[in-house]
C-alpha cells in the first residue's frame, strides 16, 4: 500500500531526518576513523551542498520577475496614486515599528537575564568581517541608476522602486495602453505556476540544507552559549506571540493562531532556507491561494517585508550587543541603547533577505557604542542555526502585515481568517 503524505508531513519528516543526519555525519566526520570522515565530507560536499544549493538557486530564479511582475501588477489593479500611497506609508510604518519594538524587547529582555555576566572566553578575538554599508549608502542605492543591472545583480529595493515608479506611470497613461494589465496578470500566474513546480522538490531541499547545517556545526557548539541562544529565542516568540499575534488580532478579531497555522508550510521553508528573498514566491502564492487577499496589496507588502522587515535579525542585534558589551565589562548608557535601537532598526532595514546578514550588520550597531567587533566570532558559532529561527520570524512578519494591511483597505474577507 502506498502512503500518500501532504506536503507539510513531507517537510517536517525532511527536517527531522536532516537534522539527524547532519548530526550523525558530524558524529562521524568528528570519530576519528579516516574513512567515516572521507564518507561524510563527500556526502556533504558532493550530494547536499550541490541539492541544496541548487533548491535555492530554483527558489531565487523567480524572485526578482515576480517582485517585478508583482508590483507593476498591483499598481495598476489600485488605479489611483492615492490608494497606492496610502497603502504605501502604513506598510513601512508597521514594519519600522514592530522593528523598533523588536530591538527594545531585546534589549530589556537581555539586561534582566544578564546572559553576559560571568562568561569566561579564552579568545575574544580573531574575527573579520565585510564592512558594513552605511546608511546614506543605503539611502542613494535606492534608485536604480541601471535598471537592468538591478534586476542582474537582484538588487530588491532598487528593483522595487524601479516597478513602482512603472506602475505610477502607468497608471497615469491607462486609457491609452489597453491590455497591460492583463499580460501582467497574466504573467503573474506563469511565474506563480512555476514557484508550485520548484516547491515539489521542497522536501529535498529542505533535507540537503538542514543536514549540511548540523553537519558543520553539530550540537556541541550551543552549550557554550546557551543563554545567549535561549534569550535569542526567547524574545523571538515573544515577538511573534505579543507583537504579531496581539496586532493580527486587534485589527482584524480573528484567531492568530489560526492564521499562523495557516501559514505554516510559508514558516518551513523560511526556517530551511535562511532566506526572506528565497520564501518571497512562496509567501506570496500562499497568500494568495488561502487567504484571499487581493493582489493589489500583498503584491507590494510581501516584497517589501522581504526586503526590509528583518526584526528576527533586529532582535539578534539587540541581545548580541548587550551579550557583548557584558562579556567585555562595558556599560552601556541609555543615550547607548538609544543609539543600538535606532541603529539596529536601520541596519535591518537595510539588510538584504539572504542567509547571515544579520551578522555584518551587526558590526555596524557595534561600532556605534563603541564595542569591539571582535566580540562577534564568540556568537558567530551559533548564529546559522538562529538565522533559521529569526528567519521564519521576519517572513511572519511579512504575511501578517499583509494581512493587516489588506483587512485595512477592505482587500480582505471575514472568512479568510478562520482555519478550514
Amino acid at each position: 500500500m502506498r502512503i500518500k503524505l501532504n506536503p507539510i508531513s513531507s517537510m517536517l519528516i525532511s527536517m527531522l531526518l536532516g537534522v539527524s543526519v547532519g548530526l550523525l555525519l558530524n558524529q562521524m566526520r568528528n570519530g576519528g576513523i579516516e574513512i567515516l570522515h572521507l564518507i561524510s565530507d563527500w556526502l556533504v560536499i558532493y550530494v547536499f551542498d550541490v541539492l541544496g544549493q541548487m533548491f535555492l538557486s530554483a527558489m531565487k530564479v523567480v524572485v526578482v520577475p515576480l517582485v517585478f511582475v508583482s508590483i507593476v501588477g498591483g499598481c495598476i489593479q489600485l488605479r489611483s496614486p492615492r490608494k497606492l500611497t496610502g497603502i504605501f506609508t502604513k506598510t513601512i510604518s508597521l514594519y519600522i515599528t514592530t522593528t523598533a519594538m523588536a530591538v527594545c524587547a531585546s534589549i530589556v529582555i537581555s539586561n534582566v537575564l544578564n546572559i553576559g555576566q560571568g562568561i569566561q572566553f579564552s579568545n575574544l578575538g580573531g574575527f573579520s568581517t565585510q564592512e558594513a554599508p552605511a546608511i546614506k549608502d543605503i539611502l542613494i542605492g535606492i534608485i536604480p541608476d541601471n535598471p537592468f543591472a538591478a534586476f542582474a545583480e537582484g538588487n530588491m529595493l532598487q528593483v522595487i522602486f524601479y516597478s513602482l515608479i512603472l506602475g505610477l506611470a502607468i497608471i497615469n497613461v491607462r486609457k491609452d495602453v489597453g491590455g497591460v494589465e492583463e499580460v501582467f496578470s497574466k504573467a503573474s500566474i506563469i511565474l506563480l505556476s512555476m514557484v508550485k513546480l520548484v516547491m515539489r522538490f521542497a522536501p529535498l531541499g529542505v533535507f540537503c540544507l538542514l543536514s549540511k547545517v548540523f553537519y558543520e556545526f553539530g550540537g556541541e557548539v550551543i552549550v557554550d552559549l546557551i543563554g545567549y541562544f535561549v534569550t535569542v529565542l526567547l524574545v523571538l516568540l515573544i515577538h511573534v506571540l505579543l507583537v504579531y499575534g496581539g496586532m493580527f488580532y486587534f485589527v482584524t478579531r480573528s484567531n492568530p493562531f489560526a492564521f499562523f497555522y495557516r501559514i505554516k508550510s510559508v514558516l518551513l521553508v523560511a526556517f530551511s532556507t535562511s532566506s526572506s528573498s528565497a520564501t518571497m514566491p512562496f509567501s506570496l502564492s500562499t497568500l494568495r491561494s488561502y487567504l484571499g487577499n487581493h493582489n493589489s496589496t500583498i503584491s507590494f507588502t510581501i516584497p517589501v517585508g522581504a526586503t526590509i522587515n528583518m526584526d528576527g535579525t533586529a532582535i539578534m542585534q539587540g541581545v548580541a550587543t548587550v551579550f557583548i558589551a557584558q562579556l567585555y565589562g562595558v556599560d552601556l548608557s541609555f543615550n547607548d541603547y538609544l543609539t543600538v535601537i535606532s541603529m539596529a532598526t536601520l541596519a535591518s532595514v537595510g539588510a538584504a533577505g539572504v542567509p547571515g546578514v544579520g551578522i555584518f550588520t551587526l558590526t555596524m550597531v557595534l561600532q556605534q557604542v563603541g564595542l569591539p567587533i571582535e566580540g562577534i566570532a564568540i556568537i558567530i558559532g551559533v548564529d546559522r542555526l538562529l538565522d533559521m529561527f529569526r528567519t521564519a520570524v521576519n517572513v511572519a512578519g511579512d504575511c501578517v502585515i499583509s494581512v493587516i494591511v489588506a483587512h485595512s483597505k477592505g482587500k480582505t474577507y471575514e472568512n479568510d481568517f478562520v482555519e478550514a
